[in-house]
């Protein structure tokens, strides 16, 4: 269940809301791309004017506040909490702000409802716990949003620095046990990297493959003053794009093979007009995950549904007679494949002969040659990859493979017959 804080704590909320943003007065916004897919709103600044001034308007704010200005310029609308000696320098910036703060039941509950409100809004969900067992009550939203790509910003207490290593009351080591199910873990050790640590956190939630990241702020970080200047904002990388020749490889692949298919996961959800025009174009048969159901219509004649443990026969049976399986911002895991010793035999027999075998479409490198070893990788966000490459793809008619698909729906259904 979530309830929300007091009434009177959040009065003030539209009075403040503009002086706020007034003094805070972001220069640039953009938003992040995640996944090939989704576009995750996180509004980032990048540029502010180089006066003195500018340089100077953060001074004299506490720890806590800059925290708060950070979530400001990032965009951030909601965050879900819970309150405790460790994050009050925080909580308390909430009583007049333009961001609404939502408490739940526990802090395992915020976890989930941030989790949730990304998936739901496209917006990175932020979590806001104190030290010691509210950090440990969203381990399992973490983990959660890490193996679904959510990203999500997780802020929690801690105590000072000086006591951190001495069992001090409701400390644990934040940093060490959330890195296994994080994209990114950082305690905060100086009031001066605060605003540039909170926008890089914004940033590597939402960009690449997305997921969860989490910051350990100390209290007395969080009541320190800032003298001066902070930390400069970090600069962003360019997003990476596939080259025109890889494009091209891929789309000679699709005029060869006999029997290509589509297997399409969540990295692809934001690009349905894309991948509608995609199939259509080069006439090819297409699969989704459970996170990729929708993304395709589910009713067109190409569509073979969801594939895997879960889902149809013939989806399946169609993988495994494919002599080129174009991945599509998925990432080839156990309830998709099976046992790999038996998987894809035509797709792996197509690639030793070099006439198929698999294309992989991912936004992060890494996710390459993890389960499969594609014949050609194609990095960069998904959707901008298969609008590049709609130019370039060849109609071809495969009759025979499309009544094979046909054949397999028909002898594979979901349904039953029920005698007497």
């Amino acid at each position: 269940e979530i309830v929300g804080v007091s009434r009177a704590m959040l009065s003030t909320r539209s009075r403040s809301a503009a002086a706020l943003r007034a003094r805070i007065r972001p220069r640039a916004a953009r938003v992040a791309l995640a996944s090939g897919a989704r576009r995750w709103k996180s509004a980032m600044v990048e540029s502010y004017d180089e006066d003195d001034d500018e340089d100077l308007r953060f001074s004299g704010h506490t720890g806590g506040q800059l925290v708060h200005a950070s979530l400001v310029e990032c965009g951030v609308q909601h965050v879900f909490g819970y309150s405790g000696g460790a994050n009050l320098p925080i909580l308390d910036q909430f009583s007049e702000s333009p961001i609404q703060f939502v408490m739940n039941r526990s802090e395992q509950c915020c976890g989930h409802a941030a989790e949730g409100y990304a998936r739901s809004t496209g917006r990175v969900g932020v979590v806001l716990t104190t030290s010691g067992p509210g950090l440990t009550n969203i381990i399992t939203p973490l983990q959660d949003a890490k193996g679904d790509s959510t990203p999500m910003v997780a802020l929690s207490g801690q105590v000072p620095l000086a006591a951190v290593g001495s069992d001090a009351f409701q400390e644990c080591l934040a940093v060490d046990l959330t890195r296994p199910c994080t994209k990114w873990s950082y305690q905060i050790k100086s009031v001066e990297e605060v605003r540039s640590v909170v926008h890089e956190a914004f940033h590597v939630a939402a960009s690449g493959k997305p997921g969860p990241v989490h910051l350990d702020l100390p209290k007395d970080v969080m009541t320190a003053v800032l003298r001066g200047a902070g930390v400069p904002l970090p600069m962003l990388p360019p997003p990476v794009t596939p080259s025109k020749a890889v494009l091209e490889e891929v789309a000679r692949m699709l005029s060869v093979a006999e029997k290509p298919i589509l297997y399409v996961g969540q990295g692809a959800v934001a690009g349905s007009e894309e991948l509608r025009a995609l199939a259509a174009a080069a006439n090819v048969p297409v699969t989704t995950t459970l996170h990729a159901m929708g993304v395709f219509n589910e009713e067109d004649p190409l569509s073979l549904h969801m594939l895997g443990m879960h889902g149809s026969a013939y989806a399946n049976y169609a993988i495994q007679e494919a002599d080129l399986i174009v991945a599509i911002g998925s990432r080839f895991d156990d309830r998709t494949t099976g046992a790999l010793a038996q998987y894809a035999p035509e797709a792996f027999r197509a690639h030793a002969e070099g006439r198929g075998g698999f294309i992989h479409f991912d936004i992060e490198p890494s996710q390459f040659g993890r389960v499969v070893q594609p014949t050609v990788a194609v990095p960069g966000d998904c959707v901008a990859a298969m609008r590049m490459l709609l130019p370039l793809v060849e109609r071809r008619e495969r009759s025979e493979w499309h009544a094979r698909c046909r054949s397999l729906k028909a002898d594979f259904p979901f349904s039953y017959s029920t005698r007497g």
